[in-house]
């Protein structure tokens, strides 16, 4: 499992686009993190720390131990990062908390690695038609990538699902 990353937040009374706008300009972020009944409690984080958080992470899925002021302590799953179209700047964050003990379904790029035989001496090209894998695992299973060896790979031959070699403890 990735390291153990802290995050603060703090209640958020109003909603709305413009009082949405109202925090960024504030230098807050404004967030969701939904609970396994389906409640949805709004925040705000400081616009910076996460921003950070997120440019030092290289992995889609993202465990973060949220501290919300006046609450217990929450395993979360980063769920989406909303940007601005224009500018590239963080607009929204979506969390979902999680539990420990139950498994969950996520997505996982798939990375290819090696250069065909196809490729390198038959003038062929690597077509990828699947980029990412959904697999269903415990929290403390959850990987940043599948890594998948395609040099073997010939003109005209295909990798199937079944045939990669994935962790025990994933289920695709």
């Amino acid at each position: 499992m990735p390291k153990t990353i802290q995050l603060e937040a703090k209640p958020r009374s109003q909603n709305g686009s413009a009082n949405a706008r109202r925090l960024r300009r504030q230098g807050l972020l404004p967030g969701v993190v939904c609970t396994p009944k389906g409640e949805a409690h709004s925040i705000q984080l400081q616009y910076h720390a996460f921003s950070e958080l997120l440019r030092h992470h290289r992995g889609e899925n993202l465990i973060i131990d949220l501290q919300i002021e006046g609450a217990p302590m929450r395993k979360v799953l980063m769920r989406e990062v909303q940007l601005d179209p224009v500018d590239d700047k963080l607009k929204h964050v979506d969390f979902v908390e999680i539990s420990m003990t139950r498994k969950m379904r996520l997505r996982i790029p798939v990375v290819f690695s090696g250069e065909p035989v196809g490729v390198s001496q038959e003038g062929g090209i690597l077509e990828h038609v699947i980029r990412e894998l959904e697999v269903e695992c415990l929290p403390t299973d959850m990987v940043d990538s599948i890594l998948v060896d395609v040099s073997a790979l010939k003109m005209g031959g295909a990798l199937l699902v079944r045939e990669l070699t994935i962790d025990p403890k994933l289920r695709v």
